[in-house]
C-alpha cells in the first residue's frame, strides 16, 4: 500500500507531495479568467501522480471529466424529487447512493470479475463520481434554492 501524507508546517503552512499551497496556486493551471484560483484537475494530477501535470495531461483529464460528468436523466429526476426540506448534505448523500446504479464496479462483482481486477473497477467508478460530483452539488443547490 502506498502512503503520503500533507504536512502542517508552522512557517511554511499545508504541504501535499511536497508542495505548499502558495506554491501549487503558482503553478497548477487556472481556468481563463479564473485568477489565482487553480482547477481541481491540477490538484488531482498533483495528488495521484506526484507531480504537476503537463498542459495535455490536464486537457486529458479535463475532457474525461467532462465526457463523465453528464447526469443521466434518472439521475437528475431522482435529485429533483427529493423533499426540499430536506438539508443538501442529506441531498447529496441520497444522490452518491443513487450513483450505484451505475457502478461499474457492482456490475463486474456481480459477474464474478477476479479480485485481482477490482482496481480497475474502483478507479472506473472514483472517476466517475469525481466528474459528477459538481453537477450533482449544481443539481441539488437549483433544486433548492433556485427552484429547479
Amino acid at each position: 500500500m502506498f502512503y503520503d501524507g500533507s504536512a502542517l508546517d508552522p512557517i511554511s503552512g499545508i504541504t501535499f507531495r511536497g508542495h505548499s499551497i502558495p506554491e501549487f496556486c503558482a503553478r497548477a493551471q487556472k481556468a481563463p479568467g479564473g485568477g489565482v484560483e487553480p482547477l481541481p484537475e491540477a490538484m488531482f494530477f498533483l495528488l495521484t501522480a506526484g507531480r504537476y501535470p503537463s498542459n495535455e495531461e490536464f486537457q486529458a483529464l479535463s475532457e474525461q471529466w467532462r465526457h463523465r460528468g453528464d447526469l443521466s436523466k434518472s439521475e437528475v429526476e431522482f435529485i429533483t424529487r427529493l423533499p426540499k426540506e430536506f438539508h443538501p448534505m442529506t441531498m447529496l448523500s441520497m444522490s452518491i447512493l443513487y450513483l450505484q446504479n451505475h457502478s461499474k464496479f457492482f456490475k463486474a462483482y456481480q459477474s464474478g470479475t477476479n479480485k485481482a481486477k477490482y482496481w480497475e473497477y474502483y478507479f472506473e467508478d472514483s472517476m466517475d463520481l469525481l466528474a459528477k460530483l459538481p453537477h450533482v452539488c449544481a443539481t441539488i443547490y437549483r433544486h433548492k434554492y433556485r427552484h429547479g
